[in-house]
């Protein structure tokens, strides 16, 4: 259902400083009293993702038994840690699945957007070159060159100074959850040396 003047927004990550103050600021009186390396920690493990900051926040006024340093840890747990960031029916999952559709959307043919964007899921990877991406892919550089395109368009990976790729962590896992559920074809011998 569409609404009358609704437009799809695409945020960026914030800073860590802004983060943290973004998190304080909806932690309330609570954030007033935590220590700067938590909450430091926090916006961090949050990727400085708004929805994830504000899900963060709303889990610990939700779960008054919650601290800040057991939702650290949880989120430190690449096997469950988009598990953490679910208050009532908002999830950050369902946020990451709404542009991984729009992949399949713009690419519904070859999936190379999806391809690429599960590359990134893989065990190990943190960072990649453009070159490797094509080399485990199999792919042609063009299509590979386009899917990056894609994806930092859509901030959904980010280039490094030293000309490589990243994915927030908190996205990896979720590439990670839909690589084991659609398995697809990686040159593993290009991902050993990375």
């Amino acid at each position: 259902m569409a609404i009358d003047g609704a437009r799809r927004a695409r945020l960026k990550s914030l800073p860590l400083p802004e983060a943290e103050a973004v998190l304080r600021r909806m932690l309330g009186d609570e954030g007033a009293g935590l220590s700067g390396r938590l909450v430091s920690e926090l916006a961090a493990r949050c990727g400085g993702l708004p929805l994830a900051l504000r899900l963060a926040a709303a889990r610990l006024a939700v779960r008054t038994d919650l601290s800040v340093a057991a939702l650290n840890a949880r989120l430190a747990d690449e096997q469950h840690c988009l598990d953490a960031l679910r208050v009532d029916d908002m999830e950050l999952r369902a946020s990451f699945a709404v542009s991984y559709q729009d992949l399949a959307r713009i690419d519904d043919t070859h999936r190379t957007l999806a391809r690429t964007f599960l590359l990134f899921g893989q065990p190990g990877i943190t960072e990649i070159s453009g070159l490797a991406m094509t080399e485990a892919l199999r792919l042609p550089s063009a299509s590979v060159e386009w899917a990056t395109e894609h994806l930092l368009d859509g901030h959904l990976i980010e280039s490094t100074p030293s000309g490589r790729y990243r994915m927030n962590d908190l996205l990896r896992c979720y590439a990670r959850e839909q690589a084991e559920m659609e398995p697809f074809s990686v040159d593993q011998r290009q991902l050993a040396g990375l």
